[in-house]
């Protein structure tokens, strides 16, 4: 009589190796998912540096671009200014989209936020609002100053108005307190403006 031995099935030591690569295989695509979670939570969690680099950069251009004009003058105090400058604007004329208009900062208290407010002539002129834009938040306290010469008396001053009809600042400085997580930041910047 012969016996037919068939084999069916797996031997222990063959369970074994199936189930460790298995564990580690699942190793590997479990790291390679978290870390593409932890680059990804990086990416898109807000940074407080990169807002306020944005915000004085922009202001910058604007303090730039600003120059004396008769209908638009220059006037500020603590929490915000107006000035002539070049803008661009989404307007349906193109000779109006890129040109001379006004741009304004404010402290904005009731959403904690410094807005940017920019009008081209044709807002102007028909006593539109223009395009408002606001560029940082969490603002616990915002401030402008003015940087001023006094001919009288000879010395330099910096003020937290500037009047109309005195013409536009030799520079201008934004000082902002930010809270950010909790913690209070403060920022400033000082801004040569170039009419002088």
């Amino acid at each position: 009589m012969k016996i037919n031995k068939t084999t069916a099935g797996f031997t222990l030591v063959e369970m074994l190796l199936s189930i460790s690569l298995i564990a580690v295989l699942g190793l590997v695509v479990y790291s390679c998912l978290s870390g593409g979670l932890r680059i990804w939570q990086r990416v898109n969690t807000p940074s407080i540096g990169e807002d306020v680099n944005i915000f004085f950069e922009k202001l910058s251009v604007d303090m730039y671009n600003s120059f004396p004009y008769k209908d638009i003058e220059f006037i500020g105090n603590a929490e915000g200014f107006q000035c002539a400058s070049i803008v661009t604007t989404d307007s349906a004329n193109p000779g109006l989209a890129h040109g001379v208009g006004e741009v304004s900062y404010f402290y904005d208290k009731e959403n904690q936020a410094i807005i940017r407010r920019k009008k081209n002539l044709s807002d102007i002129f028909r006593e539109k609002n223009g395009a408002e834009q606001k560029m940082i938040g969490n603002i616990t306290a915002g401030l402008f100053q003015y940087y001023y010469y006094d001919p009288r008396a000879k010395e330099y001053f910096w003020v937290e108005e500037w009047k109309k009809g005195s013409g536009i600042p030799i520079a201008l400085a934004s000082k902002i307190d930010i809270n950010y997580g909790g913690k209070d930041y403060k920022f400033s910047k000082f801004i040569i403006i170039p009419v002088h």
